[in-house]
């Protein structure tokens, strides 16, 4: 290692710099966020009865943004906007570059789901408007094509082709899945009436009996 790149290694001098930030959005589910606790001063000048230990994430920050953002998404919000000294947010000469977790779509096409519908489409409470009875499915059904515009702008290596193909076919694999549920479903039903049809009769057969040897006695 040359001598100038050791002093400043020593020094705890970054090597290179990049006018470009990159940033992460925690895209997995809730409970399995790491969360930053808050500094000992932060935490002293808490209310007694105060349990908001936690630092705010991106998630929560974007919760609170202000009326004039709320069309905006939660990718844009991060890559786009700042809190400026005057508590109120400006957009950014330079965009940051965001990173999330990418999910599969293949393999958690859910989860695949759930992210994108947090990262490009806007909500104001992601417990209640995008988990909550797995809205999400529903949601991204409804934004499938605004979804990967947005993208675009995000990622520039997307596929568009490659992923619409994927999507279909996963959605052809659920809506199959569900007709082999439905057809299962309606074969017990007909088991079940079936049974209870032979259940009758053989308490029919035997009540007769009963009555035959009954009269013969």
């Amino acid at each position: 290692m040359p001598a100038q790149e050791a002093a400043w290694y020593l020094l705890r001098e970054p090597i290179a710099k990049s006018s470009v930030v990159s940033v992460y959005i925690p895209t997995v589910f809730p409970t399995e966020r790491a969360r930053i606790i808050k500094s000992v001063k932060e935490i002293e000048a808490l209310d007694d009865d105060c349990t908001n230990i936690w630092k705010e994430n991106w998630l929560d920050k974007y919760e609170k943004r202000p009326e004039e953002l709320r069309d905006v998404t939660l990718a844009q919000f991060v890559a786009k906007y700042y809190l400026n000294t005057k508590g109120t947010y400006t957009k950014r000469d330079t965009a940051r570059i965001i990173r999330y977790r990418n999910y599969d779509m293949a393999d958690n096409y859910n989860d695949y789901r759930r992210e994108m519908v947090l990262l490009h489409v806007p909500f104001q409470s992601e417990e209640n408007d995008i988990i909550a009875e797995n809205k999400f499915i529903q949601i991204y059904e409804d934004n499938k094509d605004t979804i990967l515009e947005r993208r675009k702008e995000f990622e520039s290596n997307l596929d568009i082709e490659k992923t619409l193909k994927i999507c279909r076919q996963l959605c052809r694999e659920n809506d199959e899945e569900q007709e082999d549920t439905n057809t299962n479903k309606k074969r017990e039903e007909i088991l079940m009436t079936y049974c209870y049809v032979i259940q009758t009769q053989l308490l029919m057969l035997i009540y007769k009996m009963h009555l035959c040897i009954n009269l013969a006695l």
